[in-house]
This record gives C-alpha cells, sequence and structure tokens, in this order.
C-alpha cells in the first residue's frame, strides 16, 4: 500500500510539474500570433461555457471518485459507476441544449461557441473520476499528458495569425474529447452485468450539490471577472490583459496550492483519530510554509514584472505589467485560505463555513465589478478580485478563530513579509540598471535568491532550517 501510495504520489507530482510546463512554452507564442483581441475574445467566452461544463458536471467527478474508492464489489461498483454515468448524461444534455438556444445560434459568437461546446460534451465521456477511485492514477495521468501534448503541437502546427482563433479553440477542445473517449477501452473488465430496474439516481443527487456548491463557488471567481469585462466594457483586449496577468499569479501559486492536494489525506485521518494537538501543530507549520514561499514569490512579481511581461509576451500586453502588480497580493490571500479552508474546513467537515466564505467572495467579486470596472476598466476587476480574496480569507480566519492559534499562525508570517519586501527593493533597484529586459530579469531573478536566501539565514528561520536539512539529507542519501 505504501508503495502504492508512493507511486501515485510522484505521478502525481511529476503532471502537476508537466502542467507548469506547458503554459510556460505555449502562452509566449499564444500572445504574440493571436494578438491581445482575439485572445482577449477567447477569454471571454471560455468562462462563459465554464458555467456550462460545471453544470453539465454538477461536482459529480469528486462525489463519483469518493463513491467508488468506498467499494470493492464489482457488482456494487457497477451499480454506482452507472448511476453517477447517467446522471452526468443526464445533466450534461440538459446543459449542452440551454447553451445551444442561448449562444450557439448567437449572430456573433454562435460559430465560436459551437466549437467550444465539446467541452460540454465531453463530461459526458469523462470517466477518470472511475479511475482515480480505483487509485489507477497511471493511465488517467498519462491520457491527460499525451491530451496536452497533442494541443501544444497543435497550437504549433495550425495557429499562425489572429484569424486562427476557431483553429486554437479547436486544438483546445477535440484533444479533451478524443482523450476521454481513449479511457473507455478496457473498463468492461472492471465492471458486471446489471439490471437497470435497480438503479437509484435520487439518492446521489444531494450529496453532490454539497459537493458541487464549494466546488462551483471557487471556479466562478476566474468565470466572473472575464465575463464582467466584456459586459460592461465590450473591449476584448482588456480580457486578454488581464487573462495573461491572472495565468502568472495562477502559476505562481501552483507550488503552494498543490501542498493542499497533498495534505488532505493526512489532515483527514488525522481528524478521523481526533489528534487535534497534532492537527494544530501541523497548520501553523503549513500556515508558516505559505508564508515562506508565497512572500518572495509575490515580492518577485513585484520586481520582475515591468521585464517579464514584455519579454515573455511582447510590447503588445504592456498594460498586463500594472494588473500583474496590483492581483500581486493574491498570492498571499489565496495562499493563506487554501491552507484554512481547504487544509482545515473541509478535512474537519466544515464545508458550510467553506462554502460561506466562497459565497461572500461571489458578492463581494460581483458588487465590486459592477462598480469599479465601468470606471477602471481591467484594474477594477483586480481591484475586486483582491477584495474578494481577502474576504474568503478574513471568513474563514474569524470561522477558526477558536480551534487554531490564528493570531500566532499570522504573526509568524512577519519576517518573511520583511524579508520578502527587502528583497523586492534590492532585486529592482538593481535589476532597472541593467540593459536588456532578458539579462535584466535573469540577473533579478540570482539576485532575489540570493537576497531572500541571506534573510532567512539572518533571521535563523526555522522553516528555511527544515528545507537546508531535508536537501542534505536527500543528498547524503544519493552519495551512499
Amino acid at each position: 500500500m505504501k508503495q502504492k501510495l508512493a507511486g501515485n504520489y510522484m505521478m502525481f507530482t511529476a503532471y502537476q510539474f508537466f502542467i507548469l510546463l506547458v503554459p510556460l512554452i505555449s502562452m509566449p507564442y499564444v500572445a504574440r500570433v493571436l494578438g491581445p483581441e482575439s485572445n482577449g475574445t477567447y477569454s471571454f467566452l471560455e468562462s462563459t461555457v465554464m458555467y456550462f461544463t460545471l453544470a453539465a458536471s454538477c461536482g459529480s467527478a469528486v462525489y463519483g471518485q469518493r463513491e467508488i474508492a468506498y467499494l470493492d464489489n464489482k457488482a456494487d461498483r457497477t451499480r454506482v459507476f452507472t448511476e453517477i454515468f447517467l446522471i452526468r448524461l443526464i445533466m450534461t444534455l440538459i446543459s449542452f441544449g440551454i447553451f445551444f438556444f442561448v449562444f450557439g445560434l448567437q449572430e456573433r459568437y454562435g460559430s465560436l461557441y459551437l466549437l467550444f461546446s465539446f467541452n460540454i460534451l465531453t463530461v459526458i465521456f469523462d470517466i477518470s473520476w472511475f479511475y482515480q477511485g480505483m487509485e489507477e492514477f497511471t493511465r488517467v495521468v498519462v491520457q491527460c499528458t499525451l491530451i496536452r501534448l497533442v494541443a501544444l503541437v497543435c497550437i504549433f502546427l495550425f495557429v499562425k495569425s489572429p484569424d486562427d482563433l476557431p483553429i486554437y479553440i479547436l486544438c483546445q477542445s477535440i484533444p479533451n474529447l478524443v482523450g476521454a473517449f481513449s479511457l473507455w477501452p478496457g473498463v468492461h473488465r472492471k465492471m458486471t452485468k446489471i439490471s437497470f430496474k435497480n438503479l437509484q439516481l435520487k439518492k446521489h443527487m444531494l450529496p453532490i450539490l454539497l459537493l458541487f456548491l464549494p466546488q462551483i463557488s471557487s471556479e466562478i471567481f476566474g468565470m466572473l471577472d472575464k465575463t464582467m469585462i466584456e459586459v460592461l466594457t465590450h473591449q476584448a483586449e482588456l480580457n486578454a490583459y488581464y487573462q495573461y496577468s491572472q495565468k502568472i499569479v495562477k502559476i505562481i501559486l501552483i507550488g503552494i496550492t498543490s501542498l493542499g492536494i497533498v495534505m488532505i489525506p493526512s489532515m483527514s485521518a488525522a481528524f478521523a483519530r481526533k489528534a487535534y494537538d497534532e492537527i494544530r501543530k501541523r497548520m501553523e507549520d503549513i500556515f508558516r510554509f505559505a508564508f515562506f514561499l508565497g512572500c518572495p514569490l509575490m515580492f518577485g512579481l513585484l520586481s520582475v514584472a515591468d521585464v517579464f511581461i514584455p519579454l515573455f509576451f511582447g510590447d503588445k500586453y504592456l498594460p498586463a505589467i500594472e494588473l500583474a502588480c496590483f492581483l500581486a497580493p493574491t498570492v498571499i490571500l489565496v495562499s493563506c485560505s487554501n491552507v484554512l479552508g481547504v487544509q482545515y474546513l473541509l478535512p474537519s467537515r466544515q464545508q458550510g463555513v467553506f462554502t460561506l466564505s466562497l459565497v461572500l467572495g461571489i458578492i463581494v467579486n460581483i458588487v465590486g465589478n459592477a462598480l469599479l470596472v465601468p470606471h477602471f476598466a481591467a484594474l477594477g476587476t483586480v481591484y475586486a478580485t483582491v477584495a474578494a480574496e481577502f474576504t474568503v480569507t478574513l471568513t474563514q480566519s474569524i470561522a477558526v478563530r477558536k480551534q487554531l492559534p490564528i493570531g500566532k499562525m499570522y504573526r509568524s508570517g512577519a519576517v518573511y513579509l520583511i524579508s520578502g519586501a527587502a528583497m523586492a527593493v534590492i532585486t529592482y533597484m538593481v535589476g532597472s540598471l541593467i540593459p536588456g529586459r532578458a539579462l535584466s530579469f535573469a540577473i533579478r531573478v540570482v539576485i532575489a535568491v540570493i537576497t531572500y536566501t541571506i534573510a532567512m539565514i539572518l533571521a535563523h528561520d526555522p522553516m528555511f532550517t527544515r528545507m537546508v536539512d531535508i536537501i542534505k539529507t536527500k543528498v547524503l542519501r544519493k552519495g551512499r
């Protein structure tokens, strides 16, 4: 069992790095070839389709993975798989039907929406949740990796100008559908015959809905921003500037948010044992780690944005510099809410509080966008996003204040905030004297790493010491 868990973890970790690598390869090319207007149009259309894709899946993937994991009887597994598959089929057909008549028949974007609709139909055939429930991660990871590689190759081969936006959409949506089909061969070997008379779909609906609420709440954040920018400004290029600044922040956050996925099982097990002292100690360590990693990343973005964005995306995206800098605080805010929400509230079965925090964040986001976008355009959306993420983190902090030493946890981040700020000032001042964007960016990164490392050594930081000890241990083992 330990070997299987270790193998799954290694596979997942490698896949996370691959997910990080693909956008770094494709984004500079797509940003330049499609240009701000086509990229902005893509961003807006994608956000609209995502509403219907979420409605089609309705949280059933997470629920299905969990339910399949509970079962070791082939007959029960077949029954549950069939019930959840039928629910996904029904919800997808309803979602697709509404989408087709509301958006697919539009005169302006109708044809592009129909190309995007393959993403909705993919929900029917995607049974990755079944394999994940069976703990057969290899096939799913291999499939997802191949999909992303095929999509990447197709983009470089067929997308050559802003007029190729339809081709770009197909390069993203068709591989997903093909990949979903690729999971079906051989699935019958894990099934047995079933009588459709014994199926019970109703009993799954409420549990699916309860899992769906926090999922859709968290997903809606990014989608609402893009929708409201288009609705309130009708300037597609603003969506492109916001999209790319947001993507930079999301890439930065991968290393921190991935920790939540790794920690959920062990935190859940600790709650099952009622090991509350252990849980509090873990939460303090995880919170400190979030600041230890999040602060240099946040301040690092501030110190290199002016050279990184034009170097990476091109001069057409210079307005994204300001947006990325104002979005930088969300690195810390999302890191904290990820620790409190995903790593504590969910494993402790406080799903209601978690959902409430997200709903309040959505309300702040909508109101903020409505008030600020007409006056500040895309920058108004950034202000609304920061306010929304602050609301989520504040709500969760208040909710757990009597369960965790929340004040002590936040105070542990002071040394990292001060060190990160000092790092940013030194990095920017020295880096701005270096001619050439590429050289300036490279030197700034080196200076940032050295400065932050020195700060951690001078502060005798326990988290830094622990990280160094872990690296030393692994090096020594390899040496033996």
